[in-house]
């Protein structure tokens, strides 16, 4: 099960649209003049994927630095130890990070570093 704690979030800088009340579905800076939305692909943000007896929670929220900031934890709810191999755990956050032309990149799409290691991972998107 996902939860979402979205409607506790402060007011913000940037416009979140959501589809099935958790999923992500657009991310948008509220002065930007071409709406681009940072999230694109074909999942939606948010979606997780774990092994059978693995509970998953979503938390968001924006820092005092006005970034979001998402926390997932994954919780064994069996008798058992559950052992994963690379692909049985996922985390979709995908984002509108690809080359079409010079002209549409410019307004149109970001720019996405990911660093992932030990028990945090980060991402810093610009555009």
């Amino acid at each position: 099960m996902q939860t979402n704690n979205r409607d506790e979030m402060k007011e913000s800088f940037f416009n979140i649209e959501y589809k099935e009340g958790i999923y992500i579905s657009s991310l948008s800076h509220k002065d930007d003049p071409y709406k681009m939305n940072w999230v694109e692909g074909t999942q939606l943000w948010g979606t997780i994927r774990a092994p059978k007896g693995i509970d998953t929670e979503v938390t968001r929220s924006f820092t005092n630095n006005n970034t979001l900031r998402e926390v997932y934890t994954f919780t064994n709810n069996t008798e058992f130890d559950i052992f994963s191999k690379l692909g049985d755990i996922s985390i979709y956050t995908i984002f509108n990070d690809d080359y079409e032309s010079a002209d549409i990149c410019i307004t149109n799409k970001c720019h996405a570093h990911i660093w992932c290691g030990g028990t945090v991972s980060y991402i810093q998107a610009v555009y």
